[in-house]
């Protein structure tokens, strides 16, 4: 049985350990100039908890590179604790790219890890070096939640250091590589959610092990959930008729799951009645929902910011690259490629 270990001291905020895919996304809806954010389901996750009062810390290895100035400039204007986020010289830190258009009077988007200026291809998602693991491990203890979205021999490792103080694990898969570190990291893990497309096998391996709560996600059709050794359980979709974007739903879900379910008041997941369970997956489908209204992961996320203040954010890179707005947007059209080239000088 699990136990939520976050002290009841009203004074000391929850704090949540991530890692996974950090990237920096640029949105373009129908401009040059794309909208620059911090993404990947870890980035965007650690962000939404932060605004929901959580010390969110990702655990990562980006590039030292004008990409990575951008994503750790938003990342701590949010109140992202990004000590934790290792830059590497050796690596590159991954682009994602997302178009934004309209066909037809319906929003479509689609994306890309191809510069479409240079048709060279962007960076992929960097694991943890062991030595960067070796230091974290030691302070493990000072987390009360673990959340990852890539499995590898590290994400294993960090399982079963919570899972051994008794502190919760959740675990969204993005593909299915290895079948057998699937296997092996699945006693550890308390949460699961994944997508009724994601591989059959993730499925398969349920049969025979199964986390304390699985979300399965359902597009439009909306979710299920199934404590262990109980029914699965089904929700309805939540409409949104200012449709723009479906990109983060996802993220704002899990994040929220994690807020209600893995905080002081859950003891136990044991515990949890279909009340509560489906009570958190209300709250988490409106923040979904809400964010289909606006560009952008966390689109939602930046227009309380833009309705909050009445000045607009100003940020320079290093090398002398600017943003601008509550939404930072680049101010020249530059090559998502260069963002890699020219390397930041610390």
């Amino acid at each position: 049985m699990t136990k939520c270990t976050v002290k009841s001291d009203v004074n000391r905020k929850p704090k949540c350990l991530g890692t996974g895919l950090l990237s920096l996304d640029l949105i373009y809806q129908d401009l040059d100039r794309p909208y620059a954010a911090a993404g990947g389901s870890c980035g965007n996750v650690m962000a939404i908890l932060s605004s929901f009062g959580w010390e969110a810390s990702p655990a990562g290895s980006i590039g030292r590179d004008v990409a990575a100035d951008i994503l750790l400039h938003d990342l701590q204007s949010l109140g992202v604790i990004t000590d934790w986020v290792d830059t590497v010289e050796s690596v590159q830190t991954p682009i994602i790219l997302e178009f934004l258009n309209q066909v037809d009077e319906v929003a479509v988007h689609s994306f890309s890890r191809t510069c479409h200026k240079t048709n060279q291809k962007l960076a992929r998602y960097n694991s943890i070096s062991d030595v960067h693991f070796q230091k974290l491990s030691h302070r493990v203890q000072e987390f009360d939640v673990y959340y990852f979205d890539r499995l590898d021999h590290i994400s294993v490792a960090i399982s079963k250091l919570f899972k051994k103080q008794d502190k919760p694990v959740f675990f969204e898969p993005q593909k299915l590589t290895d079948l057998q570190l699937f296997l092996d990291v699945l006693p550890y893990v308390d949460i699961l959610k994944v997508s009724e497309d994601a591989d059959p096998q993730i499925f398969e391996a349920l049969e025979f092990y199964s986390p304390q709560l699985t979300v399965v996600t359902r597009g439009k059709r909306g979710l299920s959930y199934q404590v262990k050794d109980r029914q699965s359980v089904s929700v309805t979709a939540m409409e949104q008729s200012d449709f723009v974007d479906a990109c983060g739903s996802g993220d704002w879900l899990s994040a929220t799951i994690i807020n209600d379910l893995l905080n002081e008041n859950i003891r136990s997941l044991e515990s949890l009645t279909d009340g509560i369970l489906e009570a958190a997956l209300f709250r988490a489908q409106v923040n979904s929902a809400q964010n289909l209204a606006f560009a952008g992961a966390r689109g939602s996320m930046y227009q309380k910011q833009i309705d909050a203040f009445s000045s607009e954010r100003e940020f320079t890179c290093k090398n002398g690259i600017k943003l601008k707005g509550a939404y930072l947007q680049l101010q020249d059209d530059v090559p998502p490629f260069d963002l890699l080239e020219q390397a930041v000088i610390n």
